[in-house]
């Protein structure tokens, strides 16, 4: 009924995503990634429910003409990395989907991972193990959830507190992988 009403075909849809998870990356950050079944089962609802997905620039030149197909929709995806590459992007040219990809020109630039969340990544995938690294921490670190925070606030602080290239910051992942 929703789909059919007046006050929907009036508006458009922006769905927005972030990433597709490649391994275990939903059971990290859920809010950021999901399984590739779930993405797939999303665009496979656009199509059953008769949405006209139309690219992002199209769609608001559309709404704004006050011209828009029923049940639109547009498709967004953040970052566009590896991940939407080798998953997200297949997926969508197999529905003929068009999409918009924000992409950011340092990490276009600088090939490697944003640093951050590999960071946090990193650590949560040694959740339980016990960081000992001295270079960096006067005592070893248990990576439970505490000692994570504890981790990533450090080794931050030392980035910052260093002035760490983004290259330096690259070898520090490494070192820490």
């Amino acid at each position: 009924i929703l789909l059919e009403s007046r006050r929907r075909q009036a508006r458009l849809l922006i769905l927005c995503y972030h990433g597709i998870a490649l391994e275990d990356e939903h059971l990290w950050r859920p809010p950021l990634y999901m399984p590739s079944a779930v993405f797939e089962r999303r665009l496979e609802l656009l199509r059953e429910s008769r949405c006209v997905v139309l690219p992002l620039a199209q769609a608001l030149s559309r709404l704004y003409a006050g011209d828009l197909p029923p049940r639109s929709v547009a498709i967004t995806v953040d970052d566009g990395g590896h991940d939407f590459y080798r998953i997200g992007f297949p997926m969508l040219r197999k529905f003929g989907y068009p999409v918009t990809v924000y992409l950011t020109t340092y990490y276009s630039e600088f090939n490697r991972p944003v640093f951050d969340s590999a960071l946090a990544y990193l650590l949560w995938k040694a959740g339980g193990c016990l960081l000992d690294w001295q270079s960096l921490f006067p005592a070893p670190v248990l990576l439970d959830v505490g000692g994570q925070a504890e981790a990533t606030h450090r080794i931050q602080e030392y980035c910052l507190r260093e002035g760490l290239s983004g290259q330096q910051k690259d070898g520090l992942l490494a070192d820490l992988a």
